[in-house]
């Protein structure tokens, strides 16, 4: 009878602590989604202040983009640096920052200077712009 007591005190102990676990992941994605949202919101008025005169909104959504939307396999690291310091990535013959020079010309320079935060929720709103296309 201990014994199985015991086998049952352990299985109903695991039992609640997946239940932890799961809860706790379906947290986890509600807080990152939440901050996703507040990050493209925070990203919209920074990108309507700063970007929209050469990067106009459209209807099928933002111009001048299309490479960033054709390339989604762009790092927010290196969008980062590419939206404040675009030069530096050429100069150091940054293959991904070359192509994309190649591809638009020299119409663009981005060497704005944003924060890692602020830089940040441009490229979540910009992401956000394609996901909702």
């Amino acid at each position: 009878m201990e014994k199985l007591l015991l086998i049952l005190s352990i299985f109903l102990i695991f039992s609640c602590k997946n239940k932890e676990n799961s809860d706790s992941d379906y947290l986890m994605k509600i807080e990152t989604e939440n901050k996703e949202i507040l990050l493209s919101s925070i990203g919209k008025t920074y990108f309507e202040k700063n970007c929209i005169s050469c990067h106009k909104l459209n209807a099928k959504g933002i111009s001048n983009l299309d490479y960033s939307f054709k390339n989604n396999n762009l790092s927010v690291p290196f969008l980062s640096k590419f939206i404040t310091n675009q030069d530096s990535l050429i100069k150091s013959k940054n293959l991904e920052a070359e192509k994309i020079k190649e591809y638009f010309g020299d119409i663009y320079k981005h060497n704005f200077k944003f924060n890692e935060e602020e830089t940040k929720s441009i490229i979540y709103y910009i992401k956000f712009i394609k996901n909702n296309q």
